[in-house]
This record gives structure tokens, C-alpha cells and sequence, in this order.
């Protein structure tokens, strides 16, 4: 009795530890992170999770690193405060410059945050903030293409609402009947003004150019004799300079005004 207490009693160890070992090998070999890898910490803040949560990959330039350790509300700055925890042989790699970005592993796969290694090669500490920068995966695409296509319906909607608006009553015929018969009228418009009035406004200012350009008028005189412009200019010129013939032309001035004066009050 008691060897059969004894053998169930080794096969019962014998089936325990070959769970604990099944187990463990489905968590290595299934991606689950070592409990025995140490990590190093650090922050970065997202203004929406967009999906990520705790155990999502964390991948540095391609590599798996680490996975997300918690993802939280931060009150202080109302946005998602998420920590990761990165394998302390890859943690040396995220220097001052690093950002983060959450992407979508295939069209419908999973989302994971990338880290871009900084261009420093300072090495950050323990719970350092890695900023983020906007994301640019296929997911922010197809939604931007969803906006695209709801205004797109809303603009192609209005534009059926204004030609059936114009669809009544033959109102489309009517505009462009009235839009023909201006146009008509304006060309023969165009067509009067440059058959009369502008064929004998250039003929005019030909006539007055060949005149001036022929030395008829004062015009003409003046453009085409220098010197009575040299005459004109040394008469202004010397009547400015001297004081005689200013003061003479101020008194033949005051008496004109004042026989002016004169013959007013004796009328």
C-alpha cells in the first residue's frame, strides 16, 4: 500500500514539473517578455492611446525591444501617459533626440509604439520622457481617406440640389440663352467702337503728333526750338534772381489793385 502511495506521489512531481516546464515554453516561445530580462523605463505621452495597451510591442528600428508596461490618463497634461519597458541590452541605443510614434503592424494587425533612436549618443536614464511625434501609419491614412470621401458626398450632394434647382422651369435654358444674348451684345459693342470711335480717335492723335513732331503751334515750337525754351527759362530764371524786376512787378501790382480799388468806391 505504501509503494503505491509512493509511486503516485512521484508521477504526481513527475506531471507537476513537466506543467511548469510546458508552461514556460509556451510563454518563451509565444513572445511573452522573461521575467528575468531586467528593463529600463521610460515615458512618452500620446494625445489618444489609439489602441495601444499593456504588452504591445515596443520596437526600436525594426527590432522587438520590450512591450508596454501601463498606459494611463495623465491629468497634469490631459493626455496618455504610457511607459515602456525596453531590454537593458537595447536601452543604451534610445539617446537625447529619440521620438516615438504609434504604427499598425499590417492593414488590420496590431498597434505597437516605434521608437526612432536619437542622434545623440548620451544614452537616456531610468523614466526619461521620449517625445512623440504625429503618427503616419496606413490606419491615420485610411481614416483621412473616410473624411475625404464623407466631403466629397457632401459636396457632390449640394452640387445635384443647385442643378435641379436650375432644372426647374428651364432655368439652366434661360441662363444661358440671357448669357449668349450678352455676349452678343457686348461683341457688338466692341466691334462699334472699334469700326468708328476708336479708328478715328487714332487717327486724331496721329494728326496732333505729326503737327507737334513738324514744329506746328507753341507745342510744336517748344519741342521742336530749343531756344525759346533757353529764352523762357533765362526770362523765369532772371526775374527770380533779381531784385528790381520783383520789386517792380510787386508795385505795378499793388497800384493796379489799387486804381482797381479806386474806380469801384467812385462807382
Amino acid at each position: 500500500m505504501s509503494k503505491n502511495i509512493g509511486k503516485d506521489f512521484k508521477t504526481g512531481i513527475f506531471v507537476t514539473l513537466g506543467l511548469a516546464f510546458s508552461m514556460v515554453a509556451i510563454l518563451v516561445l509565444g513572445g511573452a517578455e522573461s521575467a528575468f530580462t531586467k528593463k529600463r523605463k521610460f515615458i512618452t505621452h500620446f494625445p489618444n492611446a489609439a489602441g495601444v495597451m499593456v504588452g504591445s510591442k515596443v520596437v526600436l528600428s525594426g527590432i522587438s525591444v520590450g512591450t508596454v508596461k501601463s498606459v494611463d490618463f495623465d491629468n497634469k497634461t490631459r493626455t496618455i501617459k504610457i511607459t515602456l519597458g525596453v531590454d537593458i541590452d537595447f536601452a543604451d541605443h534610445i539617446t537625447h533626440g529619440a521620438t516615438t510614434e504609434i504604427l499598425t503592424q499590417g492593414v488590420l494587425g496590431d498597434k505597437y509604439v516605434a521608437v526612432n533612436p536619437g542622434d545623440s549618443s548620451e544614452p537616456l536614464k531610468e523614466m526619461d520622457e521620449i517625445p512623440n511625434i504625429a503618427s503616419n501609419d496606413l490606419m491615420s491614412f485610411l481614416s483621412k481617406s473616410d473624411q475625404l470621401m464623407v466631403n466629397l458626398n457632401s459636396a457632390v450632394g449640394s452640387l445635384d440640389r443647385v442643378l435641379k434647382s436650375f432644372d426647374k422651369g428651364n432655368r439652366l435654358d434661360a441662363i444661358m440663352l440671357n448669357l449668349s444674348n450678352a455676349s452678343a451684345g457686348l461683341a457688338s459693342v466692341t466691334n462699334s467702337l472699334e469700326s468708328k470711335n476708336l479708328n478715328k480717335t487714332t487717327r486724331n492723335l496721329a494728326d496732333i503728333m505729326e503737327k507737334v513732331n513738324n514744329g506746328v503751334g507753341t507745342l510744336g515750337a517748344l519741342v521742336n526750338d530749343p531756344r525759346l525754351y533757353e529764352d523762357a527759362r533765362a526770362l523765369v530764371g532772371g526775374a527770380n534772381r533779381n531784385r528790381i524786376i520783383r520789386n517792380l512787378v510787386r508795385k505795378s501790382a499793388k497800384d493796379g489793385a489799387e486804381k482797381t480799388n479806386a474806380e469801384d468806391e467812385s462807382k
